[in-house]
This record gives structure tokens, C-alpha cells and sequence, in this order.
């Protein structure tokens, strides 16, 4: 089974974008580490950290922005929140997106109509951020389809 940043990497690849895994795995040291916190394939029990809170990968394509990709499987509204409510990621993300672009893929089943085969799917994310001279827009996530992210692009 493939983990979400694994699917993210291999759709981001196949539409061109060159990618980096940028989340790290901290490895508890004491003996005492907390219960439940081992992750399969891992030998020590850790946590994942991702780059300013929320930045799994960072991706790179001709004629794009950098972007910061923020990759999972489930609770999309909770990572929606996590990055519009907690302020220090809130100012990171903003400080990104004020000269790259934040994507969030969210991986799904879906069943697509008239077929019988259930497929993993992205949903598909961006942070749209207030501009600098009207500070009373507040930050949103504006999802896009697999189309309009195809075709994504953003003056520079």
C-alpha cells in the first residue's frame, strides 16, 4: 500500500514536476518514549516533522512557482483547519504562498460513476492568500479539480 506522500510523488512526477521529500522522522532516544507512536517500517518510535509544520514536499516545474505540497490519506477539513488555524503554520504557509504556491493533496477511494472498480484519487488544494495591500481578505483553501491543476501555472 502506498502512503500518500509515495502517491503524491508519483503524480506530481508524471505531470512533470521535479519533487523532494522535505519531512523528516525524529527518533524518540529515551526508553522511554511515548506508547503508540511507532509507524510501520520504522525500528524506533518518533514523529514526523514536516518543514514549518506543514510542508511535506517541495516541487519544482518550468514556468510554475516553487510549491509547497502538503500530503494525506484522511481529515482533509483537519488539515485544512491545522493550516488556516495554527498560527505560526498560518504565517508560514502565508509567507510561502506570498511568492510560491501551497497545494494540499488529499487522497481518496472514490468509485467513478457507471464503473465498478474503486480508485485512489487526489483532492486537490490551494492556498489562496490575501493580497499584501488589502489585509482584511481572509486566507482560504480553494480546492481545484485534477484538470485545473494540470494546466496550473501563475505569473511570475
Amino acid at each position: 500500500m502506498k502512503t500518500a506522500t509515495q502517491r503524491t510523488l508519483d503524480y506530481l512526477r508524471a505531470q512533470g514536476w521535479t519533487c523532494q521529500v522535505v519531512e523528516k522522522w525524529v527518533s524518540f532516544k529515551s526508553a522511554k518514549a511515548p506508547t503508540g507512536s511507532n509507524t510501520p517500517g520504522r525500528s524506533s518510535p518518533g514523529v514526523r516533522k514536516d518543514l514549518f509544520g506543514f510542508v511535506d514536499l517541495v516541487a519544482i516545474k518550468k514556468g510554475c512557482r516553487i510549491s509547497a505540497v502538503q500530503c494525506f490519506t484522511t481529515d482533509w477539513e483537519g488539515h485544512v483547519r491545522k493550516l488556516l488555524d495554527t498560527p505560526e503554520i498560518r504565517d508560514a504557509a502565508l509567507a510561502w504562498a506570498s511568492g510560491g504556491d501551497v497545494f494540499l493533496f488529499g487522497w481518496r477511494k472514490v468509485k467513478p460513476r457507471g464503473e465498478k472498480v474503486v480508485k485512489v484519487r487526489p483532492r486537490i488544494g490551494v492556498l489562496r492568500a490575501p493580497s499584501p495591500w488589502n489585509s482584511q481578505v481572509i486566507p482560504i483553501v480553494e480546492e481545484i479539480n485534477e484538470d485545473a491543476f494540470r494546466s496550473y501555472s501563475v505569473p511570475f
